[in-house]
């Protein structure tokens, strides 16, 4: 059942392998605390107390909060594939509550750290490509491992974005990722990149951590400090969800949040200099 669920979302809705790993992880972690406790042994036979039961015992055993949010997103959303398929006429999760969730603000690069990895040689020349693009466009690295040259239009410095759940949206791009395309745009291959999801993303983590202080940096964080710079620079939070393919600006307005906080650091620097003066 998981396994044709997962199928049906990665092929079917165009969800990428790294969400559908997730799922599979979430849904088999539900599963094996079922057994665990002599819970229903079938979907169908699923109720509300189930779940229910089963953020109590999350959150009673320190599970982040999420966490637990995921694990039951995981849930409600097989539940209602199930009644898409006519499995089953009800969603049991539907209505469940969960733990509410603690939003970090995003971890972001300095933008030195991003530049150093994309003028090192050291690195091989399609793991700086993948940074580039990220930084200039925030593009997920799942979207940017689907890249087609056909969906590069080198005259508007545009890529056409085959995004989550088989949306698409247009970026643009700057110098660093125009010089790579015009280098190799001429390529036999249909696809600008051919490494997997995972292998990307070490790929991406290994460069990083070459530059950044804490010997850290991931390809979310890339995306993370495009927006927070749009936002440092007084681009509007619809202009910046349109581009980072969020559905609602809700999700973007976390980026408003942590360029305030950054300001506020500076700020609180800077009081020194001014406490002592009468």
């Amino acid at each position: 059942m998981i396994q044709e669920f997962v199928n049906y979302m990665q092929f079917n809705r165009g969800y990428s392998e790294g969400t559908c790993d997730g799922y599979r992880r979430d849904l088999h972690a539900f599963v094996a605390w079922l057994r665990e406790y002599g819970r229903c042994q079938r979907w169908s036979q699923l109720t509300a107390d189930d779940v229910d039961d089963y953020v109590t015992d999350m959150s009673t055993n320190g599970v982040a909060a999420a966490t637990i949010k995921r694990r039951v997103s995981a849930i409600r959303t097989l539940l209602t594939w199930q009644r898409q398929m006519r499995m089953r006429d009800d969603n049991p999760a539907q209505y469940v509550s969960t733990p509410k969730k603690w939003k970090r603000l995003p971890v972001t690069i300095d933008g030195d750290a991003i530049t150093a990895p994309v003028y090192d040689k050291r690195i091989d020349e399609t793991t700086r490509a993948m940074i580039a693009i990220m930084a200039e466009t925030g593009m997920r690295i799942s979207e940017v491992l689907a890249i087609n040259w056909a969906d590069i239009d080198r005259e508007a410095n545009a890529i056409r974005v085959h995004g989550k759940g088989k949306k698409e949206r247009t970026v643009y791009y700057g110098r660093w990722t125009s010089a790579y395309i015009s280098k190799h745009h001429m390529s036999d291959s249909a696809t600008m990149f051919t490494m997997t999801n995972r292998n990307a993303r070490h790929h991406v983590h290994m460069a990083l951590s070459r530059h950044t202080a804490n010997r850290d940096g991931s390809c979310h964080q890339l995306r993370h400090s495009f927006a927070c710079e749009l936002t440092k620079n007084g681009v509007d939070l619809l202009t910046i969800a349109t581009l980072m393919g969020h559905e609602s600006t809700q999700t973007t307005e976390i980026y408003a949040q942590a360029s305030a906080s950054q300001i506020k650091a500076k700020y609180e620097q800077l009081k020194p200099m001014y406490d002592g003066r009468k």
